[in-house]
């Protein structure tokens, strides 16, 4: 009986075989702990800051460090693109919010947070959120002033929204179709119209239900948003309605969490669980996969545009990228051994055109790794030690599924021999990091659309 009810439990709340992201790729770079990440998913950004208040940006394909924006002086609690996503903006602790070029990353202004007297250990002037109005002219900043403002970026006018002599604003977004600013403050949601800045309703589990809100959310595509109370429970509210419809006991142990859901509205990602997160199927409130890997506290995290990705950042100062993991199929046209060793197929793309760019470099330590490239059971390089510069190859497919195998040589002097591939295809570029050792050789996947 202790068997099947170990069993039964597993299946109703973990899916202890479905694990569709894997880690696939580490960014270090933070001298101190990380506190906030975004996605930028249109040009394959990630965007993390600091307890310091240095904000790296980084190229999701490569692993490279992009810029560096160093103007805030203390922890950096929301970056937030522009509606247009011309912009960022950052809100930190020391009091002030930055708006940034995304494509010079120029520092365009400096805005100063109003402030309150100093309690509990703040020095009242801290922003918690920022957000952009919906014609990107003005930014909403709330936080430990216990006030709500809005800014005209132009003029730098403030003019205050909300104000209470009690709580702190802990989180703030604005709506989807950018008709309501949304804010947290004790155990109740606030909705401020965007258009006339009147306040025009408020969401409260009970008045003896005192679960404060730390994080909301909106489901993508759903009249719905999501707020994460500090008892761990996570509130699901159709706000066109006013109605509370669903809960979820994320975790028993109480403080703040973020959250984040997919493009297609189908998981969530909660915190709160040292350095896991959990990846959720919330509406049948079942984990699907227990993200790992940090060796502290993970604080904050994003999923990408497409939700093939998900990004967390954590207080080991380390920024990890998830990626969806592919499906195994069963494929005749690749060999299963090339020269003595197993194909493991460890990606599968869709290519367009009769001809493929490949780049291939080594993009962690340059420890003399030597691979071979086949493409079809043709050998178009061979012998080749990776380097940090860009190998460029080209291709000619077949109109039938094709393959890529790299072959390595040796395992160089740090095991085992990884390789950093670019596939493109002329509309679309995709990047991996593949892994050779001396008993299996990596290989891509590479399907051609049906042709008519």
């Amino acid at each position: 009986m202790k068997i099947i009810s170990v069993i039964a439990c597993c299946l109703l709340f973990v899916d202890c075989f479905a694990q569709p992201f894997e880690l696939e790729r580490s960014f270090v770079g933070h001298g101190n702990e990380v506190s906030y990440v975004a996605f930028r998913s249109e040009d394959n950004l990630i965007v993390s800051g600091d307890e310091a208040g240095q904000i790296i940006v980084w190229d999701m394909e490569n692993g490279d460090m992009r810029q560096i924006l160093q103007s805030h002086t203390g922890k950096i609690t929301h970056l937030e693109f522009s509606n247009k996503g011309q912009q960022m903006a950052s809100a930190s602790y020391d009091g002030t919010i930055k708006i940034w070029d995304m494509k010079t990353y120029r520092l365009l202004g400096t805005y100063e947070n109003s402030s309150t007297s100093p309690y509990d250990g703040m020095k009242g002037n801290e922003p918690s959120f920022v957000a952009f109005a919906p014609d990107d002219q003005t930014i909403y900043v709330g936080g430990y002033n216990l006030e709500v403002l809005s800014i005209d970026l132009k003029s730098k006018k403030r003019k205050s929204l909300f104000k209470n002599d009690e709580f702190s604003i802990t989180c703030g977004r604005v709506s989807p179709d950018g008709k309501f600013l949304v804010f947290g403050v004790g155990a109740i949601v606030y909705f401020i119209d965007t258009h006339t800045g009147k306040m025009v309703k408020k969401l409260r589990k009970s008045a003896a239900f005192e679960d404060y809100i730390c994080e909301i959310a909106f489901i993508p595509g759903q009249p719905t948003l999501a707020a994460w109370g500090y008892g761990g429970n996570v509130q699901f509210w159709d706000y066109r309605l006013d109605r509370l419809t669903n809960t979820l006991k994320a975790t028993t142990q109480e403080g703040s969490s973020d959250l984040a859901f997919s493009g297609n509205a189908r998981m969530m990602i909660t915190g709160n669980s040292g350095p896991n997160t959990k990846l959720w199927n919330w509406s049948r409130k079942s984990t699907i996969q227990i993200l790992g890997e940090h060796e502290a506290e993970t604080v904050t995290f994003a999923f990408s545009g497409d939700g093939n990705y998900i990004v967390t950042g954590s207080r080991d100062k380390v920024v990890n990228l998830w990626s969806r993991k592919r499906k195994e199929v069963v494929d005749r046209n690749i060999p299963t051994q090339v020269e003595g060793r197993t194909v493991d197929i460890q990606e599968e793309f869709t290519v367009r055109g009769d001809t493929i760019e490949i780049q291939l470099w080594d993009d962690a330590k340059i420890d003399g790794d030597i691979i071979s490239v086949n493409i079809n059971g043709q050998w178009i390089l061979r012998k080749h030690g990776l380097v940090r510069e860009r190998k460029t190859l080209t291709a000619r497919l077949r109109q039938r599924n094709n393959y890529l195998i790299i072959h390595a040589h040796n395992l160089g002097s740090v095991p085992p021999n990884t390789i950093a591939v670019v596939i493109n295809d002329g509309s679309r570029r995709r990047m991996v990091t593949l892994r050779s050792d001396e008993g299996k050789s990596a290989a891509i996947r590479l399907l051609r659309p049906h042709r008519k």
